[in-house]
């Protein structure tokens, strides 16, 4: 019973000293590299090497469902706000006037 456990014991602390080593790996690799997410649904995106020292492990972009999403958005909004544009009194298209004259 007493080698058993001996043995079992070496076996732990070659392991433990390995997962130090392989740990230690990690981190520096890590340290090397942002994690790139989604902004909006915090999906992985992959991972992108630092080019400088920068804080931080984090970098954001957009994913194409997200993006998808957010350009339907933007497009139902612009046609609202052409709408409420169109149905404004004719007192406040001197509006129009005024940015014409400043471009």
């Amino acid at each position: 019973m007493l080698p058993a456990r001996d043995a079992r014991s070496a076996r732990y602390g070659s392991l433990h000293a390995k997962y130090h080593e392989l740990r230690e790996q990690f981190t520096t690799l890590r340290n090397l590299y942002y994690l790139i997410e989604c902004a909006w649904c915090k999906q992985r995106l992959g991972w992108k090497r630092k080019t400088a020292a920068v804080p931080g492990d984090t970098s954001h972009s957009i994913c194409p469902p997200c993006a998808a999403d957010l350009l339907r958005g933007l497009a139902h909004l612009q046609a609202l706000l052409l709408g409420m544009y169109a149905t404004l009194p004719e007192e406040y298209l001197w509006l129009d006037l005024l940015q014409a004259s400043t471009m």
